[in-house]
Formats: structure tokens, C-alpha cells, sequence
């Protein structure tokens, strides 16, 4: 059928054999291929397009006849028609099912998130992406959002952008901290400084307690596996813990520094720069480990040893404890933010 139906605009030699057929009334191939000079291989090709089209039939005494375009197109849509039909209602009857499942879930959804629970333990990050962005919807004021660590994944930026800026165009308040590092991802930096220019508020801190998102001052989201987890989140409603999270969160803004579009000079690289190394010192002094420490500030292994050496080399230490130590009292710990 797809084969037949995708020549329906008809090739001139075809066309001329339809016209000639309707002239004629019965004929035969060879008398077909004299009057019309077309060569056997044109002719059995133009035929056998006719044919399938249903605009050629052959009678009982082996004439072949023009047929009406009407017939031929009933013929060749009918099936059509039957199939988009059988698959109409199998999609109806699949939406009743997913419907009649999707009551049982919102009528469990109810009562495991009903004002007598106040928190929901969710494994399956799928349902936290859900449910994230169900809230989303809800939110009607103010969205508080802690983000540790550096660089976002770009699936993750991908899937909050929209929902952010559909929350932004509803007048939604969003304030988001961000530790220093994340300036120095260009893609988590477009998507912070494209966020901004539609109202978005942004700030980086030296570090960040743990990973959490507060909509409206009532529902919190936070890591069921540990302060930066990004796979389990438990959903909080209870309104102590909430409001807890929330003084967390101010304190911390206020302490924040204005996210004003990453880096944009060599002074601003070397501000940060600084900033990470003072961070580096204080949790060397603690005797903090460099996978720990790495963690904790947003960067990479690989790039906290490299300013641990930086730091080495500067202080001519010759221990990590002791360089925290030797450089105590220079402008490295006075670093702010």
C-alpha cells in the first residue's frame, strides 16, 4: 500500500496511458504500446502503477479498462480510514485504562500526602523530578533554592529552565545560592545569567550547607541520602522543619555575593581564584582531606590539588597543616563570601 500510494502524483507516462485508456474504452498492451511509442520497460511501469491505483482493471475477456478516480480512491482510503479508526479507539481505550490507574494513584497520592503527613521519603528520581515540577506549578510566590556543589548537569539545567521561567512569568520570587566555583561552568553560567535577565535572583557563597528547594514558605525538597545527593529527596511539609530551612537559607543570602556574570576579567579569575584558596587553607587547618574538601567547595580533585600546590609553593610549607598556619594573617582569609 505505501508503495502504491506514494506515486499518486502520476508520471507523464502513466497519465498519458490513463488519458488513452478513457479515449479507448478496452484494450490490450501491445495495442497500448503502439499507439503510445512508449518502450516495454515505461509501459509495464506505467501499468503497474495504474494498477495499483485501482485506475486500471482488467475485464474477464483480458481488456483492460480506465476506472473511475472515485472508486479507485473509496478502494484505497477504506482501509485507511478502518486502520486511523482501530487506532483511534485502542488509544481511547488505553487512556481509560492509564486514567482508571492514574485515579488509584492520585487517591494513594492523597492520602500518603495529606495534611496528616509531613514528610515523604521519594527513591525514585523520576518522581522527584515529578513532583519538583508539580510544585513547581503550585508555587505562587517564592521559590528559596540551595545548589552546593559546582557545575549542574546539563539535563538538569535543561529540565529547570522552562519551569523556571514559567514560574518567573507568573511573578514568582527565585532566589538561588550557588557556591563561587559555579562561574567557572560556562553552561551552568549562561543558563544562571539567562534566568537573571528574566527576574531570577543569584548569588555564590563560599560553600553551602546542603542541596534544598522551598516553594511558597510550606513544601521543602531536600536529599534523603546526604546534603548533595541528587538521586532520593524526601518532600517536607511539616511546618517547623520548613521554617527551619528557611532560616537557613537567609542568613546564607545575605552573606551571598551577587551573581553579576561569572568571570569576566583576569581580576575577577583571580578573586575567585582567592576565594577558593582561602576556603582551601580553612579546611586544611581543620585537617579536612582533598576529596572532602573538593566536595565541599564545588571543584573537581584535580583542581583543589593544583591550588594546594599553588599554596605550597607560595608559603614554601612543608606540610599542608603548616601552610594553613604560615599564611594565617595574609589576605587570603580575609577573603570574603
Amino acid at each position: 500500500m505505501a508503495d502504491e500510494t506514494t506515486a499518486l502524483a502520476l508520471p507523464d507516462s502513466a497519465r498519458r496511458l490513463y488519458e488513452w485508456a478513457l479515449q479507448r474504452g478496452g484494450f490490450d498492451l501491445k495495442e497500448a504500446r503502439r499507439s503510445l511509442g512508449l518502450s516495454a520497460a515505461g509501459l509495464d511501469d506505467a501499468v503497474h502503477l495504474l494498477f495499483g491505483l485501482r485506475l486500471l482493471r482488467r475485464l474477464p475477456d483480458e481488456q483492460i479498462v480506465a476506472g473511475r478516480p472515485d472508486v479507485a480512491a473509496a478502494e484505497l482510503v477504506g482501509p485507511l480510514e478502518h486502520q486511523i479508526q482501530d487506532h483511534q479507539r485502542l488509544t481511547s481505550q488505553i487512556r481509560g485504562d492509564f486514567d482508571a490507574l492514574m485515579s488509584l494513584y492520585l487517591a494513594r497520592n492523597h492520602r500518603k500526602h495529606g495534611p496528616e503527613k509531613a514528610f515523604d521519603v521519594l527513591p525514585d528520581p523520576a518522581e522527584v523530578n515529578a513532583r519538583i515540577d508539580e510544585l513547581s506549578e503550585q508555587c505562587t510566590r517564592e521559590v528559596l533554592t540551595m545548589q552546593p556543589g559546582g557545575r549542574r548537569p546539563a539535563t538538569e539545567l535543561d529540565r529547570a529552565y522552562p519551569r523556571d521561567l514559567a514560574m518567573l512569568s507568573r511573578g514568582v520570587r527565585i532566589r538561588t545560592l550557588y557556591q563561587h566555583s559555579v562561574r567557572l561552568d560556562a553552561r551552568t553560567r549562561s543558563y544562571v545569567e539567562d534566568t537573571m535577565r528574566h527576574g531570577a535572583e543569584v548569588r555564590t557563597m563560599r560553600e553551602l550547607s546542603s542541596r534544598m528547594v522551598v516553594f511558597d514558605r510550606r513544601t521543602a525538597v531536600i536529599p534523603s541520602g546526604g546534603s548533595t545527593d541528587r538521586r532520593g529527596a524526601m518532600i517536607v511539609r511539616e511546618p517547623a522543619v520548613v521554617s527551619f530551612l528557611c532560616g537557613l537559607f537567609e542568613p546564607a543570602w545575605s552573606r551571598g555575593v551577587k551573581f553579576v556574570g561569572g568571570i569576566r576579567s583576569q581580576d575577577d579569575e583571580r578573586a575567585l581564584a582567592n576565594a577558593i584558596k582561602s576556603s582551601i587553607l580553612r579546611l586544611l587547618v581543620q585537617g579536612v582531606r582533598d576529596e572532602a574538601i573538593a566536595r565541599r567547595l564545588g571543584i573537581s580533585v584535580r583542581t583543589c590539588r593544583r591550588h594546594i600546590a599553588e599554596i605550597m609553593e607560595m608559603t614554601g610549607a612543608e606540610s599542608r597543616f603548616q601552610a594553613g598556619y604560615l599564611v594565617a594573617g595574609l589576605q587570603l582569609l580575609d577573603a570574603q563570601g
